[in-house]
């Protein structure tokens, strides 16, 4: 079982964008990307399984796959047609991100899509990406991947969802990304304020103010998330990913994994596990 996308989409070359046309049955393991994925259902139904639960992908469906987020996905019927694409950041132009709040999440799957532009702007960047290397492809792609984002957008900010809010801050998205790169150390947030020389109010008005949340509570979301992850793919113990995500004790470990999931990490395994099979 292959996963969607190539490998080297995940590396720092070449191209930061990829797309390719799929037919038939198949399937991937849970896995995740440092860029963002589309899948886009042509013909069947495709079953993918993200944010801890399954969506069922019919005609004109759509899934947004956010960077860094666990999925994996079942094709069971040969006549299943779907176009699968990814991207990273640095290709939709400057001053526009991929690090979207966790609200996001809940509207990531678009169904009845035919009477949209997406279905053609999708058919039209598999064609264009193909060629990334000629610069007027390379450039219709990266454009016409722009007016896809910007459908995404309109749609989130449809649902309520503020993405004024999202890193507007050049400073301050410095600060997330070293909390979010150093989840498994004992991060302090007076350290950490400390560090980037603002006061520890500041720090913790900025993640109220852009995370929803309090900075203990915040480097504990990314530390379980992290955790999903090593559940989904090792054998590790509870115990070995536990401390490998910045737990030192397990017991407050499983207990904060229950809190943000409604499942023991044992239980998660499990869950995912059979589900992928």
């Amino acid at each position: 079982m292959d996963n969607f996308l190539p490998k080297t989409f995940d590396l720092d070359v070449g191209n930061s964008y990829c797309s390719d046309y799929q037919r038939g049955k198949n399937k991937t393991l849970p896995h995740w990307h440092s860029g963002a994925e589309i899948i886009f259902v042509l013909e069947g139904k495709v079953d993918v399984m993200f944010n801890d639960s399954w969506h069922t992908l019919e005609k004109s469906s759509m899934i947004f796959i956010p960077p860094k987020q666990l999925h994996c996905c079942n094709c069971k019927d040969e006549a299943t047609e779907k176009i699968v694409l990814g991207f990273k950041e640095n290709c939709l132009g400057a001053g526009i991100g991929l690090s979207l709040s966790s609200d996001v999440l809940l509207f990531c799957v678009l169904h009845n899509l035919e009477k949209t532009s997406l279905p053609t702007l999708i058919k039209e960047f598999d064609k264009h990406s193909r060629n990334y290397s000629i610069y007027a492809e390379d450039l219709m792609a990266r454009a016409i991947l722009l007016q896809i984002y910007s459908f995404l957008v309109k749609h989130w900010t449809n649902q309520g969802i503020d993405l004024n809010l999202s890193y507007k801050s050049k400073a301050i998205s410095i600060v997330f990304n070293y909390i979010e790169a150093h989840y498994m150390d004992d991060l302090s947030p007076y350290e950490v304020a400390k560090q980037f020389h603002i006061s520890y109010s500041g720090l913790a008005k900025a993640i109220q103010k852009y995370k929803h949340t309090t900075f203990i509570k915040y480097v504990n979301q990314i530390r379980i998330e992290n955790a999903k992850k090593l559940l989904a793919i090792t054998d590790k113990s509870v115990t070995e990913i536990g401390i490998e995500c910045g737990f030192s004790v397990t017991s407050y470990f499983i207990k904060t994994f229950y809190g943000l999931t409604g499942m023991t990490p044992k239980s998660y395994r499990s869950l995912i596990k059979k589900q992928a099979n």
